[in-house]
């Protein structure tokens, strides 16, 4: 029994024992992952501090034995150092940063990050006793899913003092040849174009080594496209200089930040070749100049003007509110006004109005057609419509201002109407029919006239009663707007009875819409006695007026009334033009009967055209009821009033490709000239005349035509494959024109844009014998032409330290001399050039010897060696030393 009871209690504390186990199992495998956890943190803690610590150690060395690239500037050692501490870490190039300061509580001055280079000269260079520091980071995350907490990034700065005067062999420098490449500061190499807004400023490009050079490397690079140099930007002379040791040098591009809307322009740096270093790739960046200007506004100035109705024209200007680059068109039209346009003016201006690139304003020219109506003022209203999109690149250059209309206003000249007789008496045979008593206005009127009369009490003839003599049309009579006549009716009565001749007066009274003139107070005598057939003739032979006279009256008179109408024909002939120069109100007129004369109107058109004076000739036909007499033909002479245009240069320059045949020299006038303009022009520039040399020219004087604006002088360019002429100017100057004045541009300059390449010289293998570099200069390229040197960089191992470049000979005659112990050597610029330019000429098919003498003997490596040499044809040709001498 008792062993009984012995057993369960062991039972039970088994199974008591189990499940305390099983309660304090998580907490024990919590625990002891903790543990795990916690030793990799500071696993990775203490690798990387120990990476950052190695690195700065690496490049706090600054001493150098020579040959050797020192430990501080030394980038991708000290990264070598910081990953072979942190690698177990995991540690990457990216995870490195390395920076340069002057002490505590200052800035980077510098970094060895891709971007960010220590020999930017826009940086403070890193000295000795200055600091590197490295931050060096992982990241660190749990492996266990028990320890629940993120990741995060553990990172460590090491920084220490640059030791000075302490020789540390570094990296040992390839021995290959660096590669310079061409890139912006801040973008990768592989991005060869790119885009900036001018407002942007400067833009940097660097010529970047891929290994630091033992001798300055010196870079020539060009910069071309279509913005302009000065003008859009302006950029780091070429050639730059890499000092020995540098990774880079920089290339400023200073953006120029206009007011003027123009089109987007590219400009490319380009590598052409460099000293001391192979051009590798890339070797060219294209940035394109985004322009950041909006386009200006067109407008009116002013908004309104008005001008009398025999002013003859009225100019209407239209201005932009700047210049652009860009030729500009904006669309007009006539929006509204009270005026008649063909009848009050015309608009001698096409539409669309034109602003070519670099000018600011237009003109619409509207021309007022003097009528002699008595009328109100008018007004004609434009107005600029929506301009076209740029074709170029499918942009408005231009958008409506303020204001967007103009309104011209035509004064009437006074053209008040007056009303009088035509005749002050005229006679009827009792026998006759009715006859008519006219009445005329001096112009027409744009109102109805009324016209009131009486019969004055001094009349001897009766009207009404037993001795009723006439009977006369009742006051008023009308005469319609437009129109100028209108008759008042007499109706003599027989009796049968011979008699003393009869009067009937009429008066006018005031008429409305219109002035009473003279003669106002008309006399018709009422005969039994038949009258001889009238003689009809001209009141004059002749008459004159200016263009602006409005109107000139040819009177038709007859030497006395008659009982009949009289009709005449006028023929029409003269220099005048009509429908151009003149109108005629008739050419067949009538004289009522008991009428005395009529008139017609010659109404001149004042154009704008200077022109000879003109003349109308008016001829008598044959009359009915009547017959001819003298004068029968009148001549009215109409007197030109407007001024000479002027002649000018539609350009004052151009150019073209010597491929292109022919140049157009486009000559304008300021109007249209009724005479021909004869402008006689001389020829002169750089290019020469003739058939079989640059270029021929069509014949002195050019003539513009009457009714034209222009003409063309052609420049036929003859290619002649002649390399090596450069670019040459025909120059034409305006002589003294003949009905014209000389306007401005009066010489125009015609560039022949040379298309032939150019043969540049090549150089040989340079030679070394104790104390001279000899070198090779070929010019027996096909299609070389002569040339000359006109400037040398040469560069040489200055080992000993006293090594000296003391002369330069081209095939034994000396060309320059001095004292240069600082290579490289620029020449003329360190020295000058002995004797005259001939001594540096180079003929073809010459080969000539460069040849370089030193102070001392010559060191080796020979690759140390190198000469680059500039002609006047623009070539550049350089040339290094090998290793072996060769």
């Amino acid at each position: 029994m008792m062993n009984g009871t012995l057993i369960k209690r062991q039972s039970r504390e088994r199974a008591q024992g189990m499940v305390e186990f099983a309660l304090a199992l998580p907490l024990l495998l919590t625990l002891i992952l903790g543990v795990i956890e916690g030793g990799r943190l500071l696993f990775i803690y203490s690798a990387v501090n120990t990476a950052s610590r190695e690195a700065v150690r690496y490049g706090s060395a600054a001493g150098d034995v020579g040959g050797y690239v020192t430990h501080y500037e030394d980038c991708a050692g000290i990264r070598a150092a910081a990953r072979r501490m942190g690698n177990f870490a995991g540690v990457q190039d990216s995870d490195i940063n390395i920076t340069y300061d002057h002490g505590p509580g200052t800035s980077a001055i510098a970094s060895c990050n891709p971007t960010f280079s220590i020999d930017d000269p826009n940086v403070e260079q890193v000295n000795l006793g200055d600091r590197v520091v490295v931050q060096v980071q992982a990241d660190y995350q749990p492996i266990v899913p028990l320890v629940n907490f993120p990741p995060f990034t553990i990172s460590t700065v090491a920084r220490r003092v640059i030791v000075k005067d302490v020789a540390i062999e570094g990296t040992p420098r390839p021995p290959s040849t660096p590669i310079v490449i061409l890139r912006r500061l801040d973008r990768s190499p592989d991005v060869e174009e790119s885009s900036e807004s001018e407002g942007v400023g400067t833009v940097t490009f660097v010529a970047d080594l891929n290994i630091a050079a033992a001798q300055d490397v010196t870079v020539f690079f060009t910069v071309y496209g279509t913005a302009a140099n000065g003008t859009d930007y302006t950029v780091t002379s070429s050639p730059v200089v890499i000092p020995s040791g540098m990774p880079s040098a920089r290339i400023d591009l200073n953006i120029i930040d206009d007011a003027l809307d123009e089109y987007d322009e590219s400009v490319i740096v380009q590598i052409d070749s460099a000293i001391n270093a192979t051009v590798g790739e890339p070797f060219m960046h294209t940035l394109t100049i985004l322009d950041n200007d909006a386009p200006p506004e067109v407008y009116f100035s002013p908004a309104t003007q008005e001008m009398q109705e025999e002013g003859g024209s009225m100019t209407v200007l239209a201005r932009l509110t700047a210049v652009s680059a860009k030729d500009i068109l904006v669309p007009f039209t006539v929006s509204g006004g009270t005026a008649t346009q063909g009848t009050d003016y015309t608009i001698d201006t096409s539409s669309p109005l034109s602003f070519p690139a670099g000018t600011d304003q237009a003109s619409i020219l509207i021309t007022i057609l003097d009528d002699v109506v008595d009328e109100e003022d008018e007004t004609v209203i434009l107005a600029f419509t929506t301009p076209p999109l740029d074709p170029n690149d499918g942009q408005p250059n231009v958008t409506i201002g303020t204001p967007g209309t103009h309104t011209a206003t035509i004064l009437d000249d006074l053209d008040t109407a007056v009303l009088s007789f035509v005749w002050d008496t005229q006679e009827v045979v009792e026998t006759s029919s009715s006859v008519p008593i006219r009445v005329q206005l001096s112009t027409p009127s744009s109102r109805d006239v009324t016209v009131n009369f009486h019969v004055d009490g001094s009349s001897t003839a009766t009207d009404g009663g037993s001795e009723d003599d006439y009977d006369l049309q009742s006051s008023p009579i009308v005469i319609p707007a437009g129109g100028t006549t209108a008759d008042i009716t007499l109706t003599p009565k027989s009796d049968g009875q011979v008699e003393e001749n009869e009067s009937v007066v009429v008066v006018l009274d005031p008429p409305v819409n219109a002035e009473l003139g003279t003669p106002s107070v008309h006399t018709a005598w009422i005969t039994d006695t038949p009258l001889t057939p009238p003689t009809v003739s001209f009141a004059t032979a002749q008459q004159s007026g200016y263009e602006d006279v409005g109107t000139l009256d040819a009177v038709i008179q007859l030497d006395h009334a008659w009982t009949q109408e009289v009709s005449v024909s006028v023929s029409v002939g003269g220099s005048a033009t009509l429908g151009t120069d003149y109108s005629l109100s008739a050419t067949q007129v009538t004289i009522p009967a008991g009428g005395r004369s009529a008139a017609i109107a010659i109404r001149v058109i004042n154009d704008v055209f200077d022109e000879p004076n003109e003349t109308v000739v008016l001829t008598l036909g044959n009359p009915t009821h009547g017959s001819k007499g003298f004068p029968d033909q009148h001549i009215a002479t109409i007197l030109d009033d407007d001024d000479q245009p002027s002649v000018y240069f539609q350009m004052a320059s151009q150019s073209a490709d010597e491929g292109a045949g022919q140049m157009l020299v486009v000559l304008k006038l300021s109007a249209v000239s009724g005479n021909p303009v004869t402008v006689p022009f001389t020829v002169s520039g750089t290019a020469t005349p003739g058939a079989g040399a640059d270029y021929t020219v069509s014949s002195s004087p050019v003539i513009i035509p009457a009714g034209s604006t222009t003409a063309s002088i052609a420049i036929t360019i003859n290619d002649d494959n002649i390399v090596g002429e450069g670019d040459e100017t025909v120059v034409i100057i305006m002589g003294t024109p003949t009905n014209s004045a000389k306007g401005s541009p009066d010489v125009h300059t015609a560039k022949i844009i040379d298309n032939d390449n150019v043969v540049c010289p090549t150089l040989g293998s340079m030679t070394f014998a104790d104390f001279k570099l000899s070198l090779p200069v070929s010019n027996a390229g096909t299609g070389a032409l002569p040339t000359t040197i006109t400037s040398i960089a040469v560069n040489w191992n200055d080992v000993p330290s006293s090594q000296k470049l003391l002369s330069v000979s081209f095939n034994v005659t000396q060309i320059w001399s001095g004292t240069d112990n600082n290579p490289p050597t620029f020449l003329p610029s360190e020295g000058s050039w002995i004797g005259t330019s001939g001594n540096r000429l180079l003929n073809p098919p010459e080969t000539k010897i460069l040849q370089f003498e030193f102070f001392q003997s010559l060191a080796t490596p020979y690759s140390s060696y190198s000469v680059a040499i500039s002609f006047d044809n623009g070539c550049v040709v350089s040339r290094v030393g090998g290793s072996g001498g060769g």
